[in-house]
């Protein structure tokens, strides 16, 4: 019995359609968290340094909250479970820290 998908996939996984980004490009993403972060790691190892990646998130830091429960109980320390998004401009990746629904309004007007 095979994987149910529900969508017919149009790439093969890891083909991420970077060929269709045209010099120049500002890839703008929205939301600080774990997979935000992931992200834009992922896009700033595969676009050339001619591509900007902006990771924009209404606070400077992220907390892991899957963490918490550990912090609860003592087997983990505030600052292991913080990520500090500044920490992304020495690998390339822009952090603006504003709110979100502002930022939208501002690039949709």
């Amino acid at each position: 019995m095979g994987i149910f998908r529900p969508y017919p996939r149009t790439r093969h996984s890891g083909d991420l359609g970077l060929e269709e980004f045209t010099a120049g490009t500002t890839v703008l993403i929205l939301g600080g968290g774990t997979g935000g972060v992931v992200a834009a790691n992922e896009l700033r190892k595969k676009l050339g340094l001619e591509h900007r990646v902006v990771l924009v998130d209404r606070e400077s830091s992220h907390v892991f909250r899957p963490s918490l429960l550990w912090l609860q109980v003592g087997l983990r320390k505030p600052d292991s479970i913080v990520w500090h998004l500044g920490g992304l401009e020495s690998k390339g990746i822009k952090d603006c820290v504003r709110p979100i629904p502002s930022l939208v309004c501002r690039v949709a007007a």
